[in-house]
């Protein structure tokens, strides 16, 4: 009878060798197969860790970079109202320096005067209205 074609293509064993040589073999390669999917699966979440690692880095980045736009638009804004405020102070001065060329001495006695009245009215008013708020009323 002839040969099968299974068994041409069977591993034959030497004359005189048994064949635990091949099942060591197998054993060997499933062993080695094994590995090689566990360092996979373990190349596979380490990859999935470095992945968020790295995409909760760009988030902080996004963020980052979105405060520092905010921030320096703030400045900016900070910056024009400064401008703004020191452009009106310096109009004002002025014209406060033209009332005072034309104005007298006199006049100028009477402005101080006025104005220490006004702030100690206030004080006064604020100093009554301030002790009144805090005293417990009578029954």
């Amino acid at each position: 009878m002839p040969p099968s074609r299974s068994s041409k293509f069977r591993p034959t064993a030497k004359p005189g060798s048994s064949n635990s040589n091949d099942g060591n073999a197998d054993a060997v390669e499933l062993h080695a197969q094994g590995d090689a999917r566990l360092l996979e699966t373990q190349n596979d979440a380490r990859l999935h860790e470095l992945s968020s690692k790295v995409s909760a880095l760009r988030n902080i980045t996004i963020d980052v970079y979105n405060e520092a736009e905010d921030q320096h638009q703030l400045l900016d804004t900070t910056s024009q109202t400064f401008y703004s405020f020191g452009t009106r102070l310096q109009s004002t001065t002025r014209r406060f320096q033209r009332v005072i060329a034309r104005t007298s001495a006199r006049q100028m006695w009477y402005y101080a005067l006025a104005m220490f009245v006004s702030l100690w009215v206030l004080y006064f008013f604020f100093k009554t209205w301030h002790r009144q708020s805090v005293s417990p009323e009578s029954p």
